[in-house]
């Protein structure tokens, strides 16, 4: 198990501007943005190859003003990803690759 948070979120906040599951690509997109008072695009990581992708929600209430925050992406072994968030944990299958790159 591999925690790549620091590595994936290179000067960047651990905010999340937007979390997108393409279905039709087979692809999972974080965008996170440089602050929670900002909110402009800083870094997008992509999963792509997904194979499977399920979410549990861990905040029973939900307050949508307050943005959502990474506490984890961690890379189980060479297909399974987890992305851990104050509000949802997402499993993802994948055959793919994880990467990440600045916003433009």
């Amino acid at each position: 198990m591999k925690d790549l948070t620091s590595e994936l979120l290179i000067d960047s906040s651990p905010y999340i501007g937007e979390l997108i599951y393409d279905i039709s690509n087979r692809i999972v997109k974080i965008i996170c943005v440089d602050s929670s008072d900002f909110s402009k695009a800083k870094r997008i990581v992509t999963v792509s190859g997904v194979q499977s992708y399920s979410e549990e929600n861990i905040d029973n209430e939900f307050d949508d003003s307050c943005m959502d925050s990474i506490v984890g992406l961690i890379q189980s072994n060479k297909n399974t990803f987890s992305i851990n968030t104050e509000k949802k944990e997402i499993f993802i299958q994948f055959t793919g690759e994880v990467k990440s790159n600045y916003a433009v």
